[in-house]
């Protein structure tokens, strides 16, 4: 998935991830549902053009398409008509009421050539950062991984995982990376 978005909330938080069904008939969250406010501003993901500004089952929606992708926010209350072309970043409404959301999130659904994907998989992802350790009864350090000692990466995969709990002989990547 090559676009890069503008999140539609900031701070982006997720209420209910994504949950794609089995099969298309049957019921799942097809989208996210992130915090946001009654009045909170919703901004557009990217370059889109207005698919859709109206009501669905008594809720306001937005729909809008980005490079072939069709995003939805619901409910979103809006001023624009549809064809209107937006920028990213530029807001398209307000968290308004009903649906499940109800004034407490919105719901941002994504789809392509009909089939539905998880939005968050559109924005912009962090690079993980390194932080100092604190042991019992010392001050901080630097992770063993930055220290001046020259380590393999096989040695700082292993330090990482191990930081992060995993268990070596579960998981198939540290396993792998200790066999090599």
């Amino acid at each position: 998935m090559p676009v890069t978005t503008v999140p539609p909330v900031t701070p982006v938080v997720v209420i209910a991830a994504f949950a794609p069904a089995p099969a298309r008939w049957q019921p799942a969250h097809r989208g996210v549902d992130l915090a946001a406010g009654a009045g909170q501003s919703v901004h557009s993901p990217g370059r889109c053009r207005v698919a859709f500004a109206g009501r669905v089952a008594g809720r306001a929606v937005v729909s809008m398409t980005c490079r072939g992708i069709r995003f939805t926010f619901e409910p979103v209350r809006t001023h624009l008509e549809v064809g209107a072309p937006l920028r990213a970043g530029q807001v398209i409404g307000v968290v308004g009421h009903g649906g499940h959301c109800d004034a407490r999130c919105i719901h941002w659904g994504a789809r392509i050539d009909g089939e539905y994907v998880d939005p968050l998989a559109f924005l912009p992802r962090r690079a993980p950062v390194l932080k100092p350790v604190r042991r019992e009864g010392q001050a901080a350090q630097m992770p063993i991984c930055c220290s001046r000692a020259r380590r393999s990466s096989r040695d700082l995969l292993w330090i990482w995982l191990t930081r992060l709990s995993v268990t070596p002989s579960t998981d198939p990547i540290s396993a792998s990376v200790r066999r090599s």
